[in-house]
């Protein structure tokens, strides 16, 4: 899987925390499928936490799936993105030139949805879009 940030070891965490919860003993055959369906993009960090954050929650005993692991790291994810109010007040204070916004704001978004600190988020898309100025 190219592009993946979370290698078999730490997929094998996660797998392993998840059955330690039910008190079971993850396989081989368990990490390969839990490996397989991640999103490719998915940090150990945020799957830890997306784990903790269900099994703090889960009264029923039902096992936290892959997809349940998917479907809440892109929740947690969401939530770090800035709304395009915020987004548009950026684009206005730090004078993004039109033909760079697109640019700023993806490389804005990609960078919370790393789960960079807002500001170190934007401190970063501005500096890249000033040394792109600068070089004209």
């Amino acid at each position: 899987r190219i592009g993946n940030l979370m290698n078999r070891t730490e997929t094998a965490q996660l797998v392993t925390t998840i059955y330690a919860h039910h008190h079971a003993q993850a396989s081989e055959v368990d990490v390969n499928l839990f490996f397989n369906e991640l999103d490719p993009d998915m940090s150990i960090r945020d799957a830890m936490e997306a784990v903790r954050c269900f099994y703090a929650e889960n009264t029923t005993g039902r096992w936290m799936g892959s997809g349940d692991v998917n479907a809440a790291v892109r929740r947690m994810i969401r939530k770090r993105i800035p709304d395009d109010a915020t987004i548009t007040r950026l684009i206005i204070k730090y004078d993004i030139p039109s033909e760079r916004q697109l640019e700023f704001v993806r490389r804005l978004v990609r960078q919370s949805a790393k789960g960079i600190s807002f500001d170190a988020a934007v401190s970063s898309a501005v500096k890249v879009i000033e040394a792109k100025e600068g070089d004209r």
